[in-house]
Order: structure tokens, then C-alpha cells, then sequence
């Protein structure tokens, strides 16, 4: 019962040690040995080396002394007393020296899981004994052994997750993740860890393993960081970074590295959002601009329906019941109140300046196909002499009013319908509305070219202005025409008709001359503007694409301005700058 006690007693004294020495985790520091150990200043110096030697007066007690301790040694080992047990064989050594006390020693500091201190009494026992004895041959090969116990490392960080890898001068000795259950195993020696994690600063560390002992190491990674400076237009825009509001019109910062999102906000303004990557020891510079709201076309139509309704009501009610003038006068008004009264409430203030041009546009063409189509069908051709005359009565002239008005309404309904979907800018309302004015003047110029007979003036005309919006939609199909573009491809038509008609007046040329050079004129305008305006749109980044100046292109520039005479009169001025 006695034995079993003891071992019970000795089994939980060992387990006991090993749990305190794996209990001191998350240190930076190996675990420190206890006050009874060998632990002196010195590296290699032992307690045993410490013993003072005995004097001859006291050599017989000291080798009585001696024994007492060495059995109290003993019995304190099978107890598990195995600190008690060190104390009492090296007082049992320094009373006697022997090296039976080295190995006892070194068997008590291995049940205590001290394997470095056991190694180093075991060694010091194979060299002060019998190299024959059973017990040296013994002492060597657990010596080896406990040398070759691994030691246990743990590494925890923050973040966690970090690649740790632990090498020495021959190379990779052991390599896994922070944070893991499963510790990294290494032999007693000198090593270098180095623990690492994307987008933060790597740490290196040279730690010193001993034989089977637990290390643990607590680590916070220090994020690797960049600048971002974010620029804003207009100056009142917020600034959010990641839904965090940062600044207002300009922020700087330094920041981790990673991406970001970049949120621009201003009131009355549509938000701008940008993705940017931090980049480790880079300065990052975003510039953002949210764009002006466009104008909204409200205006516009509200004075368009004014005067519009205005006119047709006055003109409608006059060719319907023959009024006078005051009462034609009286209907346009009442007829430009409602148009104003309707077009205020019933137009939203959300309706851009390009879907109030278009409507316009589309109401003014269909009130002129409707008035040639009624014109067409409605009126009879005469001809007197050599000339030729439409001879219209008052109850077709009615017909041609009527049509011209249903003419308008259907464009306006159908451009109501259609803007919605068709999403036009104020550039292609310019296209639509100039191609279709380019093709009705070009019809009008044909026909007087060819003197044709008058009953076909209307189809030509009709067929003109359909085909310049079948050309201006085919044109937008495949680019992007900016208002600016376009108004000065029209000027270039309108100065190629002038610039047409002054060489015909110079040659003296008839009206027929005058035709000729008029439509060459359009044509050399319209082209010769188109030409040079070709790089008018292009927008690119200024990074990835060649600038004007790069690639050679001529670009021509409008100039809006003013001047002063020689009398100092006030004279406005138009002209172009072309960049070659």
C-alpha cells in the first residue's frame, strides 16, 4: 500500500509540474525555472560547483552528513519531492563529493521536465565516472535522448493568422500559422523567427530553445501604411471613406494598405464613387469631381408651351370661324394661358434641358410634315403661262392648318413618350433637330437646282427633312456629338451657303448659278466642319491617352468674345482657334 501511495504521490507530482510549466502561455520570454534550480549568473556553472570543501576536522561528519542526505535524497525522489530530492543530493555532494550524486540529480531534473539542467548533470556524470560502468553507458544515451526532445513553440498575433518560419544558419528548421493549436517543434539551438502577414511589417526574432521546453509568444503585427490625399470639386463635397464621413472638400491621411472606397457627395449634386488601393510606403492622390446638375429644361417648355399654344390657338381659332383680328388676338392669349398654366403644373422640374429640346424640336417638325402633307393633298396646282401656282381655298387652307396641328401634337406626344426611354443628352437633341433642318434645306435647294415641277416641292421637301433625321440618328447610333460640336458643324453649313452664294454674286452667275454654289457651299461646310471638330469629344485619361498635341490632330476651339472699335464702341466677336 506504502509503494502504491508513493507512486500515486509521484505520478501527480510530475503531471503537477508539467502542467504549471505549460500553463505560462501568451509570454514573451521562455518560461523562468524556480528559485531552487540552477540558475546562476554564469551559463555553465552548476549548484554542485558552489560546494565548499570540508576540513579534516570535520571529514568524518561530513561523510556521515553525507549519507543522511543521500538516503533523505532517496526517499524525498520515490515521494516526488523531486525539488526537495535535488536539495538534499547536492548537500549530499558538497558533504562528500561523488559522482553518484550527478546522476540523481540529473533523474530528479528530468522528472521535473528540466531537461536542460538534466542533460548537463547526466554529462557531468559520464565525465567524473567509470566510462565501463553500466550506469555511464546508461547516463549517455538518455543524455542523447533528452537532447533530441523537441521544443514546443506557440505564437499568437494580432491579427491573427500570421506565417511564421523558424530557421538557423542550415536552413528551414520548422514553418506553420500563428494562432494554431499545434505548436512548432524545434531542437535545443539558436534560431531566427520571422513572423508575417500581408500588409503588415514583418517581425524577426532570434530565440534560444531548450531541450522539450514550451514557448509561447504574444505578438501584435504593426500594419504597413500609406498616404491618400483625396481632392474634391466642388469645395463643399463630403468625403466618405468606407461609409465613414473623413472630410469636406479635402482630406489626407496616412492609412493602412488595402482598398478603399471613396464616396463624394454634395447637395443638389448626383454622388461619385471611386475604388483606391493603399499601397505600402506610396503616396496615393485622388482628384473627384461631381458633375453640375444639368439645367433643368422646365423653362423652356413652359415658354414654349406659352407661345406655342398661344399661336395655334389664335391661328386655329381665326381659320376655323374667319375671326377678326381682336378676336384672334384675345383667343392667342386665352390659348398661351392654358398652354402656361398646363406647362407649369404638368412639367416636372426634373425634365433636363435635353428632353424640353426635344419635344420642341419634335412638335415644330411635326407641325411642318403635317403642313406638307396637307399641303400635298389638299391644294390644287395651276399653271399660268410658264409659271406654275397652288391655288388653295379657304377649306383647304383649313385642311393645312389642321393638319400642321395634328402634325404638332402627335410629335409632342410622341416625344412625351419617347425621351424616357431614348435618355437623350442636349448634343444629340441638337443632332437630331439640326439634321432634320440640314435635310429640309437641302430639299428646298434641289428642287429650286432642278426647277422641278411644283406638285412634287412638298414630297421633296417631306423627303428631305425625314431623311435628315434618318441620317442625324444613324449619326448618333455610332457618336457622341456634344452640343458644342454641333453648333459649330451648323455654322459651318450656314458659311458655306453664304461663302456659296458671295462666289456666285463674284462671278456674276444667275439664279440658277447662285443654286449651284449654294448647295456646294452646305455640302463644303458642313464637311470642312465636321473635319476639323473630329477630336471635339474625345475624352480619355490623360494617362492612357495621347493628347492632342501628341498625336498631331488639329482641333478646332469656338472663341466667344468681345472687342472695341477705334471709337471705343463695344463689338462682340466670334471666331476659332484651331490647335494644329
Amino acid at each position: 500500500m506504502r509503494a502504491l501511495l508513493v507512486s500515486c504521490f509521484a505520478v501527480f507530482a510530475v503531471t503537477f509540474s508539467a502542467l504549471v510549466a505549460q500553463s505560462l502561455a501568451y509570454s514573451d520570454t521562455p518560461d523562468s525555472a524556480s528559485s531552487h534550480t540552477d540558475t546562476p549568473s554564469a551559463e555553465h556553472d552548476l549548484r554542485v560547483d558552489g560546494c565548499q570543501e570540508p576540513t579534516e576536522e570535520g571529514a568524518a561528519s561530513a561523510t556521515q552528513s553525507a549519507s543522511e542526505l543521500y538516503d533523505r535524497g532517496l526517499v524525498l525522489y520515490e515521494e516526488g519531492d523531486y525539488e526537495g530530492a535535488i536539495d538534499a543530493f547536492v548537500g549530499s555532494y558538497c558533504a562528500k563529493p561523488h559522482p553518484a550524486g550527478f546522476y540523481n540529480i540529473a533523474q530528479s531534473y528530468e522528472r521535473l521536465l528540466k531537461f536542460e539542467l538534466s542533460v548537463r548533470y547526466f554529462e557531468r556524470y559520464i565525465r567524473e565516472s567509470d566510462p565501463a560502468a553500466p550506469t555511464t553507458r546508461k547516463a549517455s544515451l538518455r543524455a542523447e535522448v533528452l537532447r533530441q526532445l523537441p521544443a514546443q513553440i506557440r505564437v499568437a498575433t494580432v491579427p491573427a493568422g500570421a506565417a511564421i518560419t523558424i530557421h538557423d544558419r542550415a536552413g528551414l528548421r520548422a514553418r506553420g500559422k500563428a494562432n494554431q493549436d499545434a505548436p512548432l517543434e524545434v531542437v535545443q539551438g539558436n534560431y531566427t523567427m520571422q513572423i508575417r502577414m500581408p500588409g503588415y511589417e514583418d517581425i524577426t526574432k532570434t530565440i534560444t530553445t531548450k531541450p522539450g521546453q514550451p514557448y509561447s509568444y504574444y505578438l501584435r503585427l504593426e500594419a504597413q501604411t500609406g498616404s491618400l490625399q483625396v481632392t474634391a470639386t466642388p469645395g463643399n463635397s463630403r468625403i466618405f471613406l468606407d461609409d465613414r464621413l473623413v472630410g469636406v472638400g479635402t482630406y489626407r491621411d496616412t492609412l493602412p494598405v488595402g482598398r478603399y472606397e471613396v464616396v463624394l457627395e454634395a447637395p443638389g449634386r448626383e454622388s461619385s464613387k471611386e475604388f483606391v488601393t493603399i499601397k505600402a510606403d506610396d503616396a496615393s492622390e485622388l482628384s473627384m469631381e461631381l458633375e453640375a446638375p444639368e439645367e433643368s429644361g422646365r423653362r423652356p417648355l413652359l415658354i414654349a408651351s406659352t407661345i406655342g399654344l398661344g399661336v395655334t390657338g389664335g391661328v386655329a381659332m381665326s381659320s376655323i370661324f374667319s375671326q377678326d383680328s381682336a378676336a384672334t388676338i384675345a383667343s392667342s392669349l386665352a390659348a398661351g394661358a392654358v398652354g402656361a398654366g398646363g406647362a407649369y403644373y404638368g412639367i416636372p422640374e426634373s425634365t433636363t434641358r435635353a428632353d424640353a429640346w426635344f419635344m420642341i424640336e419634335a412638335s415644330l417638325l411635326g407641325a411642318i410634315e403635317g403642313g406638307l402633307v396637307g399641303s400635298f393633298f389638299a391644294c390644287n396646282v395651276e399653271t399660268v403661262g410658264a409659271a406654275q401656282r397652288k391655288d388653295c381655298s379657304d377649306r383647304e387652307d383649313k385642311a393645312i392648318t389642321a393638319a400642321a396641328l395634328s402634325g404638332g401634337l402627335i410629335g409632342l406626344a410622341g416625344s412625351a413618350i419617347a425621351h424616357k426611354r431614348l435618355k437623350l443628352t442636349t448634343g444629340d437633341a441638337a443632332v437630331l433637330g439640326s439634321s432634320a433642318l440640314i435635310g429640309l434645306s437641302s430639299g428646298a435647294l434641289l428642287y429650286a437646282v432642278f426647277d422641278s415641277d411644283l406638285r412634287i416641292r412638298d414630297p421633296i421637301l417631306f423627303s428631305g427633312l425625314n431623311f435628315g433625321l434618318v441620317a442625324g440618328a444613324g449619326l448618333l447610333a455610332t457618336n457622341n456629338i456634344s452640343l458644342e460640336r454641333m453648333a459649330i458643324i451648323d455654322l459651318g453649313g450656314v458659311g458655306g451657303v453664304l461663302s456659296g452664294a458671295l462666289l456666285a454674286q463674284a462671278f456674276e452667275s444667275g439664279d440658277e448659278r447662285l443654286q449651284h454654289f449654294s448647295i456646294f457651299g452646305l455640302v463644303s461646310g458642313l464637311i470642312g466642319a465636321t473635319f476639323l471638330t473630329r477630336d471635339m469629344d474625345e475624352v480619355g485619361d490623360a494617362k492612357d491617352e495621347p493628347t492632342t498635341s501628341d498625336t498631331g490632330a488639329r482641333t478646332l476651339t469656338p472663341i466667344v468674345g468681345s472687342t472695341t472699335d477705334r471709337a471705343g464702341n463695344f463689338v462682340p466677336n466670334l471666331g476659332f482657334s484651331i490647335r494644329m
